[in-house]
């Protein structure tokens, strides 16, 4: 299946459509998928009751980890997907009559401004290389709040390329992806007249290395002890942030890790 569609004549990069697929969530299946999953969730849902949302949009979610929640705790879900491939994993999980699924190119989203409380975007700043441009549509459509993740350069993704190799061994669909720091992320959203009130970073060690020793309780342990003495909020990845409007977040920020 191709990861690009053309739109208007531009070829523009779709990588939810791999996100969106079975094999795909099979990564986060198993006692450490889960794990990953519920610290996620457990961010998501934190950073998305501070904005104290009714409608939210989830742009390139078909992999259901921020719709299926939210949906679960009453929130007004519409859902974003490159292709109607994207929704194969929300009909699976959720009943129609319980969220919106809208197809449309990521950077062009067809709604009209500050249309959503809240837009959420999870496991695509990786792999779409027109990232300022989706950042610029997500905070166009947003009336109050932006959550993304990202992979944050400061981490052991200093050696991402050196060992990528070593991680498709380990999680043998991984994709090729780009990192971005704290402080590219905090220029592209005042450009738009966001202000990031909250950021964590989730783990000291890479997720590969979680998957490959699959064992949660090591996972769990290892990762509070090194939030615990202060590695994960120096060193860790995939930064998980919330951007507010200026009018809404006052310019307060509540880094954690």
């Amino acid at each position: 299946m191709s990861l690009t569609k053309k739109i208007r004549g531009v070829q523009r990069d779709a990588p939810d459509i791999a996100s969106s697929t079975i094999e795909y969530s099979r990564r986060f299946s198993g006692p450490v998928g889960r794990y990953f999953l519920e610290r996620q969730t457990l961010h998501l849902l934190d950073y998305v009751s501070q904005c104290e949302p009714n409608a939210v949009l989830d742009v390139g979610g078909g992999h259901g980890q921020a719709a299926i929640p939210l949906v679960r705790q009453g929130y007004e879900v519409t859902v974003v997907g490159s292709d109607e491939s994207c929704e194969l994993l929300l009909q699976q999980s959720l009943r129609a009559s319980k969220y919106a699924f809208v197809q449309s190119d990521l950077l062009d989203l067809p709604f009209p401004d500050e249309t959503f409380d809240v837009v959420v975007a999870l496991r695509l700043m990786a792999h779409l290389k027109q990232w300022p441009l989706l950042i610029e549509e997500l905070c166009r459509v947003s009336r109050y709040g932006v959550i993304i993740d990202y992979p944050e350069t400061n981490s052991f993704n200093r050696c991402h390329r050196q060992l990528f190799g070593v991680k498709q061994a380990i999680e043998k669909d991984a994709r090729p992806f780009q990192t971005l720091s704290c402080e590219e992320l905090v220029q592209t959203f005042g450009a738009n007249g966001f202000d990031i009130s909250h950021r964590t970073k989730q783990y000291f060690l890479p997720m590969a290395i979680h998957r490959a020793l699959k064992t949660r309780w090591f996972s769990s342990m290892s990762e509070w002890a090194f939030r615990k003495f202060g590695l994960t909020s120096r060193w860790g990845s995939p930064g998980f942030l919330l951007a507010r409007r200026y009018t809404t977040s006052h310019r307060n920020r509540g880094y954690d890790s």
